[in-house]
């Protein structure tokens, strides 16, 4: 809500200036004023307060005051209606009751003046608002129209003080005019009486008064003469020089060569000739030695012959050539030792030099040769060529060794170095730390770059970083992590924690309690592998995973879990709970797979095994356990032969030398034989199969008559039944019969029944019986030769289950549809018809059935 400011009241200064011809009012900056003197009795005389008294209303936006309570009310004074600066405000906590209120301006913050030129203009602000407009004008009450000229009214009457007569015309009284009213500078050359001076001369007190005399500089030795060229004044002898005072001296018989123009200040030493010593300045300084200085400063001493103290307090070059530029309490005492500044620090060697700090020390004895502390606190150097940087609490006591900075380091190893840090210790010669806090490094050429509560032990072992990690063997490494270990010569830890390598040259590139015991072992990563029982568990690895064990020379693992390898030149890929305990036996992956034969080979899966020489296993809960078996996939297979053989399928064996099985529920039982569709073998040498289905059939030998130039291909003979044949022969007895008997079980594996004769010689045969009881009978003329042929149709369950399955007509559908048998044969064949030049009227059936034999001939390449 806004407010708006009624005045009610205004009382301006209260002028009444005309009553007090004393009053100063305070002028406009830069304004002429002249001095108006008046002699008012004591009770004429006032002091006009400088503050205004002012009332006023406020009220909101339609004119109701505002609710009664304390208010912050910021005043201010300008020259102008709007703009401008204001020349005076002041803030006060004023009670409104009813919106009315009621101020002494000024009685926080007096007024100082009012400007003399335009008008004066007064501002309200409520609180943290803005002012409020418009400003209001401060007119003059009626009875201060004369204010403004009250400092400037004639007076009258006699003048009194430093005057006498009377008004308008009063002279200043005898002795009126002393130094104290003179203003500094009022005097001019210009306004000095010559007083009887020629040229040339200068006014001399004779003891009685100032009279002129002539301008001389000394005679005798105490005479000054121009050099040439005549810019130069000096002296007629070699004078010392000295600035008077109680306790200021010059010692020795060659004090001539001195200066002291200090206070207090001495040079030379009693009963010592020394020359040229030199104090430029300061209060309670001493330049004892041969040439020393002391530039200025209180209480310095330069003792040493060519010793120099700069400045500062209670500073101290006691070596020859020694130098303490400034600082207080200050000490340079070897021969050309140097202290830059700072507090209490002393440097003792021989070219030993603190540059600042606090309580340093360069040096424990003359013979700590160049030993240097650029600043700091309380870091000392206690070795040949040691150098601290800075920081709190270091030292250095090895020969050459090096201290950066930070806090209670401590570098006891020549040639050592700690570049920075807090607590870290070094012992080992060469050897260096670059930060962190509390490490600690004993071995030589070692190095730790940084962390917390490392130790570098071995030599030229080496932590980058990290907390409690421990590199104890020769040119072992730790990268970084926390509680790593290294206990074998050049034996390297990447990062992790918990991590071990006690093996020679061993490795472990991080993750967590991770153990190397072989020589040349690995561990990239992962969690609580190992590799290598011992030390001669040469070269085994574990690039990953979980407690897994490469136990033997050369052994390896991938990754995964609870895997074992523990075979020789053994591998597992990864996986879980995989055993590869033969020597160069492999694991591919999987799950609880195990390859125990010399060589054996799990490639994945699970639950599989491979238990003998060479053997081959892919799939689930497959097991070789014959020499170079190979299960290639699928479920519950086996091999117990050797060199048998499982490609796939379901609870397939193999159980014979070169035996072969697959589908499902197959057994070769026989040497080299094969088990196909569920089927078992019954012979060796033997292909047994469910159903047979081809493009073509035939049987190929060796030509019986060229069988080393020629093969004999014989082809099936096929037809829409499945028929068995049987054949013979006989001669026709005297009655011109003959009986064949059939097999017993014929007629329970055959129906529709056939018989062809043949009569040798004649056609007069005929089958007087039909075929009954497994047998039949042969009629025609006694004493003929007969040739009998009898085929049958297959009535067995395997017969009667293909009809069903496999009907001599059968619809293509699914993936048969449109697809061209005849095409998938000729794309196996095609190529060798066309190189031999015999492929003249044989063509594919579709475009697709080409397209897929140019592929066949034409793989495409794989993208690299």
């Amino acid at each position: 809500m806004k407010r708006r400011m009624l005045l009610s009241c205004v009382t301006v200064l209260i002028a009444t200036l005309l009553a007090a011809e004393d009053a100063l009012f305070l002028p406009a900056p830069g304004a002429a004023t002249a001095p108006v003197t008046a002699n008012p009795t004591a009770a004429d005389a006032i002091t006009i307060p400088r503050i205004l008294s002012y009332q006023g209303r406020l009220t909101d936006s339609l004119g109701n005051p505002v609710p009664d309570s304390s208010y912050q009310l910021t005043f201010r004074l300008y020259t102008q209606e709007t703009g401008g600066t204001a020349f005076w405000n002041e803030t006060q906590t004023v009670q409104l009751k009813s919106g009315l209120f009621s101020v002494l301006l000024g009685s926080v913050n007096p007024i100082p003046y009012v400007p003399d030129p335009g008008g004066l203009y007064l501002s309200l602000q409520i609180g943290a608002g803005t002012e409020l407009t418009p400003r209001l004008r401060i007119v003059s009450t009626a009875y201060a129209f004369k204010a403004d000229s009250a400092n400037y009214a004639a007076p009258t009457g006699n003048a009194g003080g430093d005057l006498t007569g009377t008004y308008p015309n009063p002279v200043i009284a005898a002795s009126a005019v002393t130094s104290a009213k003179i203003q500094d500078g009022a005097i001019t050359a210009a306004d000095l009486n010559q007083m009887g001076a020629n040229t040339g001369q200068v006014l001399k007190w004779n003891g009685t008064q100032w009279m002129p005399a002539n301008d001389e500089v000394g005679t005798g030795d105490n005479a000054w003469v121009r050099g040439t060229p005549d810019s130069v004044l000096f002296t007629i002898r070699s004078l010392g020089i000295a600035r008077g005072g109680a306790n200021s001296m010059l010692y020795g018989s060659a004090r001539h060569t001195h200066i002291n123009l200090g206070s207090a200040c001495t040079t030379g030493t009693a009963a010592q000739n020394y020359t040229y010593c030199t104090v430029a300045g300061g209060s309670g300084n001493s330049a004892g030695g041969g040439a020393a200085t002391v530039g200025g400063g209180v209480n310095n001493r330069a003792t040493g012959s060519y010793a120099t103290v700069a400045g500062g307090f209670q500073n101290s070059a006691a070596g020859t050539d020694a130098t303490v530029a400034g600082g207080v309490g200050n000490s340079a005492s070897g021969y050309i030792a140097t202290v830059g500044g700072g507090y209490a620090d002393t440097a003792l060697a021989v070219y030993s030099g603190v540059f600042t700090g606090y309580r340093n020390k360069a040096g424990d004895d003359a013979n700590d040769t160049a030993a240097t502390v650029a600043g700091g606190v309380n870091n000392s150097v206690r070795g040949k060529y040691g150098v601290i940087g800075g920081g709190f609490g270091n030292v250095v006591s090895g020969i050459y060794g090096t201290n950066g900075g930070g806090i209670n380091n401590i570098v006891d190893g020549g040639y050592g170095t700690i570049a920075g840090g807090v607590r870290n210790y070094l012992t080992g010669a060469y050897a260096a730390v670059g930060g962190g806090y509390s490490d600690t490094v004993t071995g030589n050429f070692a190095v730790i770059a940084g962390g917390s509560r490392n130790k570098a032990e071995g030599m030229l072992s080496t932590i980058g970083g990290g907390e409690f990690n421990r590199s104890s063997g020769y040119g072992a490494s730790i990268s970084g992590g926390s509680a790593n270990t290294t206990g074998a010569n050049c034996a390297t830890i990447s990062g992790g924690q918990y991590n071990s390598v006690t093996g020679g040259y061993g490795t472990i590139g991080g993750g967590n309690q991770n153990l190397v015991n072989a020589h040349y072992g690995s561990v990239f990563s992962g969690d609580t592998n190992n590799a290598g029982f011992r030390a001669s568990d040469t070269g085994a690895v574990v690039v990953g995973g979980r407690m897994n064990l490469a136990s033997a020379k050369f052994s390896f693992i991938g990754g995964g879990r609870y895997n074992n390898a523990s075979g020789a030149y053994a591998s597992i890929s990864g996986g879980y709970n995989n055993y590869a305990d033969t020597n160069y036996a492999t694991v591919g992956g999987g799950r609880e797979n195990q390859a125990s034969g010399y060589g054996a080979t799990v490639t994945g899966g699970a639950y599989n095994q491979a238990l003998r020489d060479y053997a081959v296993v892919s799939g689930q809960g497959n097991s070789v356990t014959a020499d170079n078996g190979v299960i290639s996939g699928g479920y519950l297979n086996s091999v117990s032969g050797s060199c048998g053989t499982v490609p796939g399928g379901y609870a397939d064996s193999a159980r014979a030398f070169y035996s072969f099985a697959t589908n499902r529920f197959s057994l070769a039982l026989h040497e080299n034989s094969a088990a196909f569709n569920g089927q078992a073998t019954t012979a060796i040498n033997q292909t047994r199969v469910g159903i047979l289905s081809k493009a073509s059939g035939s049987f190929t030998i060796d030509h019986p008559l060229d069988p080393y130039g020629k093969i004999l291909n014989h082809y099936f003979i096929e037809g829409p039944e499945m028929r068995n044949i049987y054949e013979g022969s006989v001669v026709l007895d005297e009655q011109g019969r003959a009986e064949v008997r059939l097999p017993d079980y014929f007629s329970a594996l055959n129906r529709n029944p056939h018989i062809q004769l043949t009569g040798v010689g004649t056609s007069d045969v005929y089958v007087a019986e039909k075929i009954s009881g497994n047998r039949f009978v042969i009629g025609g003329r006694p004493g003929t030769e007969v040739y009998w042929l009898v085929t049958g149709e297959r009535q067995d369950v395997s017969a009667e289950a293909t009809r069903r399955l496999m009907p001599v007509e059968q619809k293509k559908t699914g993936d048969l549809a449109g697809r061209m048998l005849d095409d998938d044969f000729l794309a196996g064949c095609m190529e060798q018809l066309e190189r031999e030049g015999r492929a003249a009227g044989i063509d594919f059936r579709t475009p697709e059935g080409r397209r897929r034999y140019q592929q066949r001939k034409n793989p495409p390449v794989p993208e690299r």
